[in-house]
This record gives C-alpha cells, sequence and structure tokens, in this order.
C-alpha cells in the first residue's frame, strides 16, 4: 500500500526543528517512507543511503529508555561500528513517542566482512525486535550474531527463556563513536 500525501506533511510537522533544518525535502521523504513501512512492527530498519566509508542506515521504533544504546550493542554484535549518528524523536500518528535513528555503519575494525547490506540491515532489525519484545537477551544476540552456521542454510535459534535485556544489569561494554 502506498504511503498516503498527508502522512508525509505529518511526519515532517511531527520532526523537530533540528531535523528539518538538516534534511532536505527528498530524505525527508525517504524516511517518512521507512517510517511508513515499519507499520506496527516493533522496530523497522532500510539502508537510507551508501557513503564512501558507511553505508547509512534509518532505523524506527517506539522511543523508550535505553533504546539507542540497545541498538548500538545489536549493531556491534552483528559486527559493525556506529561511526557516526543522528537521533530524533516525534510523536507518530497515534501520539506514540517514535525514534528515528540514523547510523553511519562500518564494519568493526576486528570483523572481516564488507559494508552492511540489506541482509545485515534485517538481521540487526530483527534482532533489536526480538528483544524489545523480551524474545531474547543481548547475550544470545551476540553469540548468535558471531557464530557461523556449520552450513549453508543452517540457522542458529536463540534460547526463548532468558529474561529481557535491561541495560542497567548488563555486563557488555560499548564502543564510543568518535
Amino acid at each position: 500500500m502506498p504511503m498516503p500525501a498527508d502522512f508525509l506533511a505529518s511526519f515532517r510537522e511531527s520532526m523537530p526543528l533540528s531535523y528539518r533544518q538538516q534534511q532536505n525535502p527528498d530524505d525527508i521523504r525517504e524516511h517518512a517512507l521507512i517510517a511508513w513501512r515499519r507499520g506496527d512492527e516493533p522496530v523497522h530498519a532500510e539502508i537510507w543511503s551508501t557513503r564512501l566509508n558507511a553505508v547509512v542506515v534509518c532505523v524506527v521504533a517506539d522511543d523508550r529508555p535505553g533504546l539507542p544504546s540497545l541498538i548500538r550493542a545489536t549493531v556491534a554484535a552483528h559486527g559493525f561500528d556506529v561511526v557516526a549518528a543522528q537521533n530524533y524523536c516525534r510523536y507518530n500518528e497515534r501520539q506514540r513517542p517514535e525514534a528515528i535513528h540514523l547510523l553511519w555503519l562500518s564494519p568493526s575494525l576486528e570483523g572481516q566482512r564488507g559494508p552492511a547490506n540489506e541482509q545485515d540491515v534485517t538481521s540487526i532489525a530483527q534482532s533489536v525486535s526480538a528483544l524489545l519484545r523480551g524474545q531474547t537477551d543481548l547475550g544470545s544476540v551476540i553469540e548468535r550474531a558471531s557464530s557461523i552456521p556449520s552450513s549453508p542454510g543452517a540457522s542458529i535459534d536463540a534460547p526463548r527463556s532468558r529474561p529481557f535485556y535491561r541495560p542497567s544489569r548488563s555486563r557488555f561494554c560499548l564502543p564510543i563513536a568518535r
């Protein structure tokens, strides 16, 4: 279903002034489309732009305490560094706080992988979604993302019985983007 014209106007007006000053009309339209495609999912992420040294990903989720740290830790678990970020919050059409994160991702120095692709971004979004739904914890995401399946097509299922990840109880350290 295509995005209604009034959604774009509503999206633009609901974003903070700093966002509207930094983004051009085409960028705002692309971000609105990504937010629209989120639908009722807890999180949605897409590649927004590809730059010389980074892939820029737009992540849209219901805002909550600790969300930026949770997203960054999940990105790191998948072998990427957040080298820059812009985070915004708006009230969506349901009057719920919604976070829009623009993340510049590059492969971590420890990993031997290329730039992030759609499959990587989908996997990151699925991990964040499972964390937000309480279906897994960050330790399981790290184990799953850092493990290589034994054969093509093999999958690694995360245990579903662990408690929801709470940043205050975490023993994981997050890299600081500089």
